[in-house]
């Protein structure tokens, strides 16, 4: 015996389609804000930290230069037989020390984030490469499935629909009378026979 399936809500199946498309398009737009957010870390990291403190070496070392030569030149400078404290000149050769050690210690530090940066990235696009693989590819395919089951229960409850509006309408059967129909003209008269024979009997005795 044939069960009709017990379909209560069409607007389900659309509520759900419509939560994964909106699902898979915010998910896509946070995938590109996470793709664009790496790249700009990565570009500063490498690029812009790492030309700044190159350049800041080379600027380091032509201030280190330029002091050692200041020194030299105050250690000739001599009044009498006194020799020059060159203090000035000693100090900004100690200056330019620290800088030049602090420009290197900052270029050490930029490779070594650079790298770790890097490990760090590829870890974060492994990690949602599923979700950007279902995004493109699982998503579209969710939602055309469920507009198809959508359309076939639409043409399901359709269908289901005539055949009851069909079956209501059908005109009753020939030779199946009804309950409260009269009695059809043979069975009158043998009924009239049976009172007519017990009115007899009742009058003999």
């Amino acid at each position: 015996m044939s069960r009709s399936a017990q379909v209560r809500s069409l607007d389900a199946l659309h509520r759900m389609a419509a939560a994964v498309r909106v699902f898979a398009e915010d998910s896509s737009v946070a995938l590109e804000d996470l793709r664009m957010d790496l790249h700009r870390i990565l570009q500063w990291i490498e690029y812009d930290q790492k030309d700044y403190w190159t350049q800041e070496l080379r600027r380091a070392e032509q201030a280190l230069t330029e002091a050692r030569l200041n020194l030299e030149r105050a250690r000739m400078l001599r009044f009498g037989d006194s020799q020059p404290s060159c203090y000035v000149e000693k100090k900004a050769l100690e200056a330019a020390q620290r800088r030049i050690e602090a420009a290197r210690r900052k270029l050490e530090a930029v490779k070594r984030w650079g790298r770790l940066m890097e490990h760090e990235a590829t870890e974060c696009r492994s990690a949602v490469a599923p979700l950007a693989h279902w995004v493109q590819t699982d998503a579209p395919r969710a939602v055309a499935l469920l507009r198809r089951l959508s359309g076939a229960l639409e043409s399901y409850v359709g269908l289901e629909t005539t055949e009851q509006s069909e079956q209501s309408d059908q005109p009753e059967q020939p030779g199946q009378p009804a309950d409260n129909a009269p009695p059809a003209p043979a069975e009158q008269k043998a009924e009239g026979d049976k009172t007519e024979e017990s009115k007899a009997t009742e009058q003999e005795s």
